[in-house]
């Protein structure tokens, strides 16, 4: 997942061609944030956000340990606050929770900028493939089934929840990968 993110985003930057800021929603220890530093050329600024203190004290270490105190910066923050406050503030957004990231959806397409991207990973595969039916409704508004095509019923359940928190907000979503 890390290194097919870091090569969306490296294509991405290149497409780009303009100042790209990126917000890593659920740093943990920084290890994305510091991978897109070092490996992606055009970003000018990467804030690596995590809710707790001493995830961020250790995020703050990494970045001087790798040598990207120029473009990571913490933050110690309850995502949905931020994305909530933000509107079309980074050109892309990572979203990988600790299980689903429905929750941060719709904050996450208002604080994209137009034409930016949105990372999402969500590793609520019980729910998303037909194991918990009832918390898929709940988090995505969806039946799932199990089934031998859930996993492509789960990323289109993903998906479709994404497509409806944009449209909410008057924004539209083409997927890529």
């Amino acid at each position: 997942n890390r290194d097919l993110t870091c090569l969306v985003i490296k294509a991405f930057c290149k497409e780009y061609q303009h100042e790209v800021r990126i917000f890593e929603a659920f740093s943990a220890s920084g290890l994305r944030s510091i991978r897109y530093a070092l490996e992606v050329p055009g970003i000018t600024e990467i804030i690596a956000n995590d809710i707790d203190p001493h995830a961020v004290a250790v995020i703050d270490r990494n970045i001087i340990i790798n040598k990207v105190q120029g473009i990571v910066k913490s933050s110690t923050a309850d995502a949905a606050l931020i994305l909530e406050q933000k509107r079309n503030e980074y050109q892309v957004i990572d979203l990988d929770p600790y299980s689903t990231a429905a929750p941060f959806l719709d904050g996450a397409v208002q604080a994209i900028h137009d034409g930016g991207l949105l990372c999402v990973t969500s590793t609520d595969g019980r729910s998303l493939c037909g194991q918990q039916p009832d918390t898929a409704f709940a988090w995505y508004n969806s039946m799932t089934l199990k089934a031998e095509f859930s996993h492509e019923l789960g990323i289109r359940t993903l998906l479709s929840t994404i497509i409806t928190a944009a449209s909410r907000c008057g924004r539209s979503v083409e997927p890529l990968l």
